[in-house]
């Protein structure tokens, strides 16, 4: 994991970081900048989602980002429906489409009632308990988070990193 959460970030060729050091002039945090392009890079991000639900107002956690990638197989699972394709639509886990009152294919509505979103799938994090209530959406799903090297982690999906291909990169 690449985490660049919150301000400039100092990294040397072994991988590890600190916060709060600075940069060169002109040395940018945002990972599209340094790392090759024989890797993907997949930002995935956290987001606090208010959604209407038949008794109310509910917090669910939410995930912002292509949570979907075959980088993250293993981790999340695809268990009804489809991936999301645009910004108006989610996949939630069992536990959330049951707190919501809704099944797929229904449209649900942001805690304020600004946004709809169309559930498209289910989807549940392995590394949490069937009961965990979560919302999945791209990257640009939900307010407050987006596709933005301070906002997100970023996961490298490719051959693995050496010494040799962090060389390049002035990060110090």
């Amino acid at each position: 994991v690449l985490d660049l959460t919150g301000s400039a970030v100092s990294q040397n060729v072994a991988g590890d970081y600190w916060e709060g050091r600075e940069l060169k002039s002109g040395v940018t945090t945002d990972p599209r900048e340094f790392v090759p392009d024989r890797w993907r890079l997949v930002p995935l991000g956290p987001a606090q989602i208010y959604l209407t639900t038949a008794n109310g107002v509910a917090d669910f956690q939410g995930w912002a980002g292509r949570s979907w990638d075959p980088a993250f197989a293993g981790r999340y699972e695809l268990l009804t429906g489809r991936v999301p394709r645009g910004s108006d639509e989610i996949m939630v886990s069992p536990a959330a489409l049951a707190h919501l009152g809704a099944r797929v294919g229904d449209t649900v509505a942001s805690g304020d009632g600004s946004t709809g979103y169309h559930v498209v799938g289910t989807m549940r994090d392995l590394m949490l308990p069937t009961s965990s209530e979560q919302v999945f959406g791209g990257a640009s799903a939900f307010p407050l988070t987006h596709d933005d090297p301070q906002n997100s982690s970023w996961y490298l999906a490719g051959p693995p990193v050496d010494s040799v291909d962090m060389a390049g990169a002035d990060l110090a």
